[in-house]
């Protein structure tokens, strides 16, 4: 995704990206280590914080063509963080998730009653 930056606009865009990135990352794992409740709500809060911050920073830096391929990069950067925010119980899904069960892309899950078992035989 090409939002034909300057140099000067690329340092800040990395800064202001990376920025929000690790501050996101630095929040989940702090609360995974702290065994805090409603985790997904909290981090969808702090997601949405992080990006407004990151909004403010290249709203004054890039004009409006780029600030427009710019929410496009953002709706994508959204998008993949969303392993973070959701739940598996999001979907409502009776019971645990069987532990042979995975994540595949885009927050699908297989039921459980689905998912492969793996006999010795």
């Amino acid at each position: 995704m090409d939002i034909k930056m300057t140099v000067t606009q690329q340092g800040i865009f990395r800064e202001a990206v990376g920025g929000f990135l690790d501050s996101l990352t630095v929040e989940y794992i702090s609360m995974m280590k702290q065994q805090k409740d409603d985790i997904p709500r909290r981090i969808k809060q702090a997601r949405s914080r992080y990006a407004r911050t990151m909004d403010k920073k290249l709203r004054a830096e890039l004009d409006d063509r780029q600030y427009d391929r710019y929410l496009l990069y953002r709706a994508l950067l959204l998008t993949s963080t969303d392993i973070m925010v959701d739940s598996p119980g999001r979907a409502g899904t009776r019971g645990a998730i069987a532990p042979n069960c995975r994540k595949e892309a885009f927050r699908i899950w297989r039921p459980p009653s689905r998912c492969p078992t793996y006999d010795g035989s």
